[in-house]
């Protein structure tokens, strides 16, 4: 979540918190592991485990894992979408740009991303009746579940939230960084993370 999103501010703007939202998603494909989750963190339950992440997003408290060799052009990367004002964030043309995106990106990727990034008018892409129907189907309510919102789910039972996080990392980190990247569908950064082993350095010496 957005450090804008949090306070709720006239800052917000959709397409700059999504550029957040890719530089969690890159943290997260490349260390297995939260931007904002400290090891204390981790060890907290529910709403104080919630509220101590959103704090450190707040404070722009993250660090890159000192065990994990980074390139220069990853860690710049990283530090230009991690951007607490969403004014300075990158954008998504910029993002293509970027030395450590254009790095062995498989040919399909980039072509697709042109293909997409083309689109400057997105109202031919989903009509307002095709929103409506979207709207309508959501607010049907879906079976019974650990992971749904409301009277049993996230916004009474942080525990889920607790057990749903867990579960995702540990399937992260049972999956290891190069099998991770391989099966990530190749769009934006995503793309760039599904590169070749081999551009991510010899095996096991985790080079990103």
């Amino acid at each position: 979540m957005a450090p804008e999103v949090i306070r709720a501010t006239d800052q917000y703007a959709g397409q700059a918190a999504d550029i957040w939202s890719c530089g969690v998603m890159l943290y997260v494909m490349l260390f297995g592991a939260y931007p904002f989750e400290s090891p204390q963190s981790r060890n907290q339950q529910g709403k104080a485990r919630m509220d101590s992440m959103m704090q450190r997003i707040l404070r722009m408290e993250w660090s890159i894992p000192a065990d994990v060799e980074v390139s220069p052009e990853g860690r710049d990367l990283l530090c230009k979408l991690l951007v607490g004002d969403p004014r300075h964030r990158l954008t998504m043309s910029q993002i293509q740009s970027h030395p450590w995106f254009l790095t062995n990106i498989p040919p399909d990727a980039s072509a697709m991303n042109d293909n997409f990034l083309a689109h400057t008018d997105y109202t031919g892409v989903q009509s307002e009746d095709d929103i409506k129907r979207v709207l309508a189907s959501a607010a049907i309510p879906a079976p019974a579940s650990r992971f749904a919102f409301g009277a049993a789910g996230y916004d009474d039972n942080y525990e889920d939230l607790d057990a749903a996080i867990d579960d995702e990392m540990a399937n992260q980190r049972s999956a290891g960084p190069t099998n991770q990247a391989a099966a990530l569908p190749a769009v934006a950064i995503a793309a760039q993370v599904a590169r070749p082993p081999s551009a991510l350095g010899a095996p096991g010496n985790g080079h990103v």
